[in-house]
């Protein structure tokens, strides 16, 4: 684990370069709580180039807290290996670590399986997962959801868990809630969790067709005057799209405290 705020790295040569290689393709799992300075990684840069051989050719995992533009520290680790991401994005707001999380981080690392991302507050509009074809599961810590970012999850065949924290509301008082299409579908989704505004489950699962879905977990909190209508139209909508899940559960939903779904191992993160 690097738990420094900052980290500067001297001028590389060849003999310590090999040796960085070496130590650096036995790291399987890193989780990272610094930054490493533009200048420091330019000669990490110039030692690939310089010298040859990519580092961290065996990482799987990565844990790390990105601030504004440090994303480039963790630019070097998002290595084709890469199958389980976490990101605490809470000061990432910037245009490029955006782009860099949207367009490059998926093409870097393709076979992205386990992708979680803690905004803390709202999500931003931009984000979407439509390069993110490889995802097994997903979790989202944000305060709201955007319609667009629902609707790329079509994109997501593979997707079999998503967890959905903090969230209050679908879209946002500035964009409104604008969908493009009458339904998203998850062809492999057999748990969705969310906790929350309790009408924000299923403001998403009536535009969903989840044939797979066996467990469903959203925090009932205070409910809102009329949520046994929102019961009622969610069982109604998921007898016709979602044939294996029980129904019968969703009477009962309020009494459960337990958001962690009863599914093999290799279907949870």
């Amino acid at each position: 684990m690097l738990s420094q705020p900052n980290i500067e790295i001297g001028n590389i040569e060849e003999r310590g370069w090999r040796q960085f290689l070496l130590l650096s393709n036995k790291i399987k799992s890193l989780d990272i709580d610094c930054m490493i300075g533009e200048i420091s990684l330019e000669r990490i840069k110039l030692a690939r180039q310089s010298f040859n051989g990519e580092p961290f050719g065996q990482l799987q995992a990565v844990k790390a807290q990105i601030w504004n533009g440090n994303h480039l520290t963790i630019d070097f680790l998002t290595v084709p290996s890469l199958r389980n991401v976490y990101l605490s994005c809470g000061s990432m707001m910037e245009m490029d670590s955006m782009c860099w999380l949207i367009d490059r981080m998926p093409v870097t690392a393709p076979q992205i399986t386990s992708l979680g991302l803690d905004f803390r507050a709202v999500v931003p509009g931009m984000i979407e997962f439509s390069r993110y074809s490889a995802l097994r599961h997903l979790s989202v810590d944000g305060y709201s959801i955007m319609p667009r970012l629902w609707e790329s999850l079509t994109s997501c065949k593979l997707l079999k868990t998503f967890e959905l924290y903090r969230c209050s509301e679908v879209g946002n008082r500035a964009e409104g809630v604008t969908w493009t299409v009458d339904f998203v579908d998850f062809p492999a989704l057999r748990a969705l969790i969310q906790s929350g505004n309790p009408t924000v489950t299923p403001a998403l699962i009536l535009r969903s067709r989840m044939p797979m879905l066996k467990y469903l977990w959203w925090e009932t909190g205070t409910w809102a005057e009329g949520h046994d209508v929102h019961v009622q139209r969610v069982a109604a909508h998921l007898k016709l799209y979602s044939p294996k899940f029980d129904t019968d559960m969703l009477s009962r939903i309020k009494d459960t405290d337990n958001p962690s779904p009863d599914l093999n191992d290799d279907d949870l993160w």
